[in-house]
């Protein structure tokens, strides 16, 4: 019968473990996407600053019909369309149904409600209403931790909400 020799294991279970010498932790990007997505989009653009890369891009296919171009470029243009985005909507409530992490690049699955503007087409006037959306957004993180790109797809109903909000 061989028997462990737990005295040979010991030292190796406690260098994996515990992060041995010479081996480096894989920073949080889950937090850090999520933390830029609330940023952005919950209303705190003062916060870009500390989350986003100088040359950070967004894209989201709606941009091209509203800004005429398929990516908005650099931290301040980011701030800016974060404060008018906010500007236009309130009380908004982000979920994050699921993130995956690969190394600097994170996935998101969300969701987004907030408080906007809705058209009577028969009156002409406006009167607020709940409105929602999601979506899955791809981020990159540069060697700072700031986010260098999000790349995502949006649609009414979004992808949790298409099969019930459980993923």
């Amino acid at each position: 019968m061989i028997r462990p020799r737990p005295r040979l294991l010991l030292p190796i279970v406690a260098a994996l473990g515990c992060g041995g010498a010479g081996m480096t932790a894989t920073p949080d990007y889950h937090a850090a996407a999520k933390e830029f997505f609330r940023v952005v989009y919950a209303c705190e653009p003062p916060g870009v600053d500390a989350v986003a890369a100088d040359s950070v891009v967004l894209s989201y296919p709606i941009f091209d019909s509203l800004f005429g171009e398929p990516a908005i470029r650099g931290r301040r243009a980011v701030s800016e369309f974060s404060a008018h985005f906010c500007s236009r909507w309130s009380d908004p409530r982000i979920t994050i149904y699921d993130a995956v992490q690969d190394g600097n690049r994170v996935v998101l699955v969300w969701g987004f409600q907030a408080v906007g503007p809705a058209s009577d087409a028969a009156s002409g006037a406006t009167a607020p209403s709940v409105q929602s959306w999601g979506g899955i957004s791809y981020f990159r993180f540069d060697d700072q931790g700031r986010v260098e790109a999000e790349i995502g797809e949006e649609s009414t109903p979004g992808p949790a909400a298409r099969v019930g909000g459980t993923l």
